[in-house]
């Protein structure tokens, strides 16, 4: 069940990617995400990313944004106990994961409005498949998640799926799990 109250709602006009993981050795992807940003944020300087997560390879993300020269553009934040808060301020939430178990994450954002732009490994595939509410790029290929960064940067239809998204994450309430 998704256990985590939400507080606020996200919106396209915040223009921001947000992803949320700990940084253990290549698991989410954080450096597939990175480098496609990199390719978008080269035609698109309005969108901005942010990563909230902790972990080993913190050192290794930082040196890749800055190899990138994206400092201005995406930023690491450590974990908190307010997380609803970048949910909320964000416009898409990003799975770049190589592989998960079952990413709460993704009810977490979907709870806030957010459409979700994920790696296309079985358990997203599984949960996401024909929700409405979200993309998939196959799983590593960065160049694939660029074109989806713009894809959804200049979507006009983003309300609908911020609803669909809402929608299905209430399929997840503790009330409702509890009552099946």
């Amino acid at each position: 069940p998704l256990t985590l109250e939400p507080h606020g709602r996200a919106s396209f006009g915040h223009k921001k990617f947000l992803a949320v993981g700990r940084f253990s050795p290549l698991h989410k992807g954080f450096d597939i995400l990175i480098k496609a940003f990199a390719l978008f944020a080269a035609s698109n300087d309005e969108w901005c990313l942010e990563i909230v997560g902790e972990g080993e390879e913190e050192s290794l993300y930082r040196q890749l944004i800055a190899q990138e020269q994206l400092e201005n553009k995406v930023t690491i934040c450590p974990f908190t106990s307010d997380i609803q808060s970048h949910y909320a301020n964000a416009s898409y939430f990003v799975l770049s994961s190589r592989w998960e178990g079952q990413p709460l994450v993704l009810l977490e954002a979907m709870a806030h409005g957010l459409p979700i732009i994920s790696s296309d490994i079985p358990v997203a595939r599984e949960l996401l498949s024909d929700n409405g509410a979200s993309v998939m790029f196959a799983n590593g290929d960065v160049s694939q998640l660029a074109c989806l960064l713009g894809r959804m940067s200049s979507l006009n239809d983003w309300e609908t799926m911020s609803r669909k998204a809402l929608d299905f994450s209430h399929h997840f309430d503790i009330d409702e799990t509890c009552s099946k």
